[in-house]
């Protein structure tokens, strides 16, 4: 996904000028480039100029990140990146060396001040109280088969498209930041197959949905999705209900709904900033597919490769899942319990 013409020439420069610096290993440089691309393209989203953003507006960007199921180690680097980027951006801004920085004016830091010790500690509380692992920074909720047909049937309105949205996130396991991100020529529809980009590696990789919903597909694409407004003018896949791109905010209110609405729903605990968790959210699906997917016999890097993980130690956990089940199913449904 490419950013403007101006971020693009505003991230190659502070990028160079980075590289450059003895301070920063190459390793770290990489991860900051990426991280700060991401940053830039929610700035484009948002249609902010990232040298007119305060503390408070940041602060958004991290909520948005934390409620997509990133971990706190990773809203560090992000933020780490985003200080870096200013930086180095008031020092071009001195410079006067790089013309897309001359108008700039002076540059602050919005990442001074900003507080992300309420990210930092709903992890460890949300698992110290519910006694459950996460992955990727959210708790592995799973649902049963039972309550997938469900969760699908009571979609809320408009059904369609949200029947389409909860069959994507199960049968490909994509985040909720990727399927919003879904654009029109990404999709194959002869052969089920999706390009996606994902703004956590920075990469592209190839996902696909099973044949039935391919049905689904077609009605959305050509007879649903053009009653909304300004939907031939709109590149993504899935649009809101004033025409505009779905926002991960509106995605994870759709999960939530649909589940209450299937009655399969539960609210499971607040974290310390006074947030409730709850157990179906739409980095939900993602846990689902992973495990249905390892337990029908997906090899662990086969499924590392389609949730993108950058290490397979993060998707053995569902190993790890899977093993506490078998072991709570045999203790409570095993032979001989009474026998002695």
């Amino acid at each position: 996904t490419g950013l403007s013409d101006r971020n693009q020439h505003l991230l190659d420069a502070v990028v160079e000028k980075m590289n450059r610096s003895p301070e920063i290993a190459d390793s770290t440089a990489d991860r900051y480039q990426r991280a700060i691309k991401n940053y830039l393209a929610w700035v484009e989203e948002h249609d902010l100029n990232p040298f007119n953003i305060n503390t408070a507006t940041l602060k958004r960007h991290f909520e948005d990140l934390d409620a997509e199921g990133y971990s706190p180690k990773y809203l560090g680097v992000r933020r780490g990146a985003v200080g870096r980027f200013y930086t180095v951006a008031r020092e071009l801004v001195e410079d006067q060396t790089v013309d897309v920085f001359n108008d700039v004016g002076e540059v602050s830091d919005p990442t001074e001040g900003l507080d992300l010790s309420r990210f930092e500690t709903h992890q460890t509380r949300y698992q110290e109280q519910f006694d459950t692992q996460t992955v990727e920074g959210s708790p592995v909720n799973y649902l049963t088969d039972e309550e997938m047909q469900a969760l699908y049937e009571h979609a809320i309105e408009p059904v369609t498209r949200n029947q389409l949205i909860i069959g994507i996130l199960y049968q490909t396991g994509l985040r909720a930041s990727e399927l919003v991100s879904i654009k029109l020529d990404a999709i194959d529809e002869r052969e089920n197959r999706i390009t996606v980009w994902s703004s956590k590696s920075d990469e592209e990789r190839v996902v696909w949905y099973q044949p039935n919903l391919s049905g689904l597909m077609r009605r959305w694409l050509r007879i649903e999705r053009q009653s909304y407004p300004h939907a031939n003018d709109n590149p993504y896949l899935f649009v809101s209900n004033d025409g505009g791109k779905l926002s991960t905010k509106r995605l994870n209110a759709i999960i939530k709904k649909s589940a209450e609405q299937a009655g399969i729903q539960e609210e499971l605990g607040e974290d310390q900033a006074g947030r409730t968790w709850y157990r179906v959210r739409t980095h939900t699906l993602r846990h689902t597919f992973a495990r249905e997917a390892i337990k029908g016999g997906m090899s662990t890097k086969q499924v590392q490769d389609i949730l993108g993980h950058s290490s397979i130690e993060t998707t053995e956990t569902y190993l790890e899942t899977i093993e506490s089940d078998k072991r709570e199913a045999m203790r409570k449904r095993g032979p001989g319990g009474g026998l002695i």
